[in-house]
């Protein structure tokens, strides 16, 4: 289904089907997306009459950092997600979505952020963290070693990061982990032994302010 909008309500109606599956309940929404299929609807027959739906600023470089695009809902105009229990992981452009939401079951992961700055993806541990992890005993040197294996999957020791979404700021938002006994199933991608979903969100470059990594 496409996205549509009910003029005399000025209600824009975004379906689930227009989304983008990332696994579990877990859709993305590319924003710039977004404001292609709302200027594409403006400039129609039925569309061309009523106030525009958008604001939108392209991509700005200054000293160096690319500040984002930005796409702002106006005129009175609300956003309803079909209703569900599901998450949308918004990307592609800085946006006011959270403010004009229609309330109903479904999540908003904003993903909005000042500037466009790429920088590597580590494990997110610290230096002491992750010197600690260093000095475990390897696991075959462990018995009853399966609940450790799980924990250390989750630091990113034998596992595959899977169905990643990025952010604008190239803050990793969302993803399928999957953990593995040992060094030659991860690299075979062969009995997993956990599979968890991860869901991130950003202050801004780097600066997480929520990560949860759950079990499915």
């Amino acid at each position: 289904m496409a996205i549509t909008i009910d003029w005399g309500n000025r209600v824009i109606f975004v379906p689930q089907d227009f989304l983008t599956p990332l696994g579990g309940a877990l859709y993305g929404l590319n924003v710039d997306n977004l404001r292609v299929a709302l200027k594409s609807l403006e400039d129609d027959e039925e569309g061309i009459v009523f106030p525009d739906t958008h604001r939108h600023s392209l991509p700005l470089t200054l000293a160096g950092v690319t500040y984002a695009r930005g796409v702002e809902i106006i005129n009175g105009y609300t956003v309803e997600f079909e209703d569900g229990q599901y998450t949308v992981v918004c990307s592609g452009a800085n946006h006011n979505l959270s403010d004009v939401k229609v309330l109903n079951s479904v999540s908003l992961v904003i993903g909005n952020a000042a500037g466009l700055i790429v920088h590597s993806v580590g494990s997110g541990l610290s230096t002491a963290e992750h010197d600690k992890l260093m000095a475990l005993p390897e696991l075959d040197d462990i018995e009853g070693s399966d609940t450790l294996a799980k924990v250390l999957g989750l630091v990113q020791h034998n596992f595959r990061l899977k169905s990643q979404v990025y952010d604008a700021d190239k803050n990793l938002v969302a993803g399928r982990v999957r953990i593995y006994a040992s060094a030659v199933d991860a690299l075979a991608d062969e009995n997993p032994i956990g599979e968890y979903q991860l869901a991130a969100t950003f202050a801004g470059p780097g600066q997480c302010i929520s990560y949860v990594m759950a079990e499915v």
